[in-house]
């Protein structure tokens, strides 16, 4: 059957649970699972991967670097920088039908109109495997419908064991985030501490002709300002931590 080629790193990151679930109820997943795309994680969870543990494996990636590959990332979701991966020069966004019609072509310059994705007894193209839209509709109208939603969004407030255990520490008369005086991650904003001193139990903040802190290009991304994932030794961020101890 049809085969994801080992050296195209491929990872399933659903918008909710929602849509896990109209993916499994469709029977989709399990055809999903049978191809190696497991859930992984939900939202910007593969945008901030951990590429030491969850990535290419280490021959495939001495490879790439050692030929200078131009190498290709293809997502279906909003973030198309780049820098979702050490390795990736160029990154495009697709539909989630194509992003899995290019895995399992395992090369971008793929004519999918023209050239085979995959053999299965016979070669087959996009068109094989392609949906019609009267398909798509049935499962539609069969799996996604206001019941499934409002099931799951109901289930939202009960949370699960390891949510419902966490402490949430108590200052005054709400919950308020411990900031951590020497973190190198995440420090407590200065902006609204006038606004506290004056007025400490307003929950509202009224806030007038604010300026803009950044402006930027295209190509930064917010991992550039704050890098939740794989950190490189050698870029800035890193030299900083190093500093810090």
């Amino acid at each position: 059957g049809l085969r994801i080629p080992s050296f195209t790193q491929t990872y399933l990151s659903p918008g909710s649970g929602v849509v896990t679930t109209y993916l499994r109820e469709s029977g989709t997943l399990k055809s999903l699972e049978k191809l190696g795309l497991h859930v992984t994680g939900y939202g910007c969870n593969e945008c901030i991967q951990n590429e030491e543990t969850n990535g290419l494996k280490p021959d495939i990636k001495q490879f790439v670097n050692e030929n200078n590959l131009i190498t290709i990332g293809m997502i279906s979701g909003t973030r198309q920088t780049q820098q979702r991966h050490s390795l990736i020069k160029a990154n495009y966004v697709t539909s989630p039908p194509l992003v899995l019609a290019y895995a399992l072509a395992g090369n971008v310059l793929t004519d999918l109109e023209q050239e085979t994705i995959g053999v299965d007894n016979k070669n087959l193209f996009l068109k094989d495997i392609w949906p019609s839209r009267q398909i798509v509709e049935e499962i539609e109208d069969e799996i996604i419908i206001k019941k499934l939603l409002n099931q799951i969004h109901e289930n939202i407030q009960t949370g699960n064991p390891q949510w419902n255990s966490i402490r949430i520490p108590s200052i005054h008369l709400y919950p308020q985030y411990p900031w951590a005086e020497y973190s190198t991650y995440i420090k407590r904003p200065p902006f609204f501490d006038t606004i506290a001193k004056h007025n400490p139990l307003s929950k509202t903040i009224c806030i007038d002709n604010a300026r803009v802190l950044l402006y930027l290009g295209d190509d930064v991304s917010t991992d550039h300002i704050s890098p939740a994932g794989s950190i490189s030794r050698t870029c800035p961020t890193a030299k900083y931590l190093s500093q810090k101890g």
